[in-house]
């Protein structure tokens, strides 16, 4: 055999490793494609949690905001509120004088215990004088939760509800 024959020889040898090893098999090719939707899908399973939880969170700061303000404008000096004490159980149920509903662009858009259409947040409040022996204070407490439409509101507030918030505050004063 020659210098030339042996040199031809490789070169053919290396041609037909090129060829083999150049192409994935089709078993491969399956593999690398669930692989890659497995990630796709995870990611997106990801997204959708993560904008429910967005959404989620956007609630309860309107709700916490809300509530905050309505506390802000009952403790206020020069208050159009007179803090009378509350019924028992203004914090559970749409008592008229202790609720108001919220429209979509913050304004108050009815204080009856039904919430109108286009309430988007109800506020419920409760005042409960407690008797010291330097004087008086009252507990001023706040709930906002989402609005049900038509409803007088007296579905359980045991727990935790998405898109509320409680606040609460002592005011001192005169006793009501």
């Amino acid at each position: 055999m020659t210098l030339g024959d042996r040199q031809t020889t490789r070169g053919l040898r290396r041609q037909a490793r090129a060829v083999a090893d150049a192409g994935a098999t089709l078993v491969e090719v399956l593999v690398a494609a669930s692989v890659f939707s497995a990630g796709v899908l995870a990611v997106a399973q990801l997204l959708v949690l993560a904008t429910a939880d967005n959404i989620t969170a956007a609630q309860d700061s309107v709700a916490t905001i809300l509530a905050a303000q309505k506390l802000e404008q009952l403790r206020a000096p020069a208050s159009p509120y007179v803090l009378d004490s509350a019924p028992a159980g203004t914090l559970d149920a749409s008592v008229p004088g202790f609720v108001d509903h919220v429209g979509a662009d913050g304004r108050v858009v009815g204080t009856a215990p039904l919430a109108p259409g286009t309430a988007v947040v109800t506020r419920r409040w409760s005042v409960e004088p407690i008797t010291t022996g330097g004087g008086a204070i009252v507990l001023v407490r706040v709930i906002a939760m989402p609005s049900r439409r038509g409803s007088d509101g007296r579905a359980a507030w045991g727990g935790r509800l998405p898109g509320a918030a409680r606040v609460a505050s002592v005011v001192a004063g005169s006793a009501p």
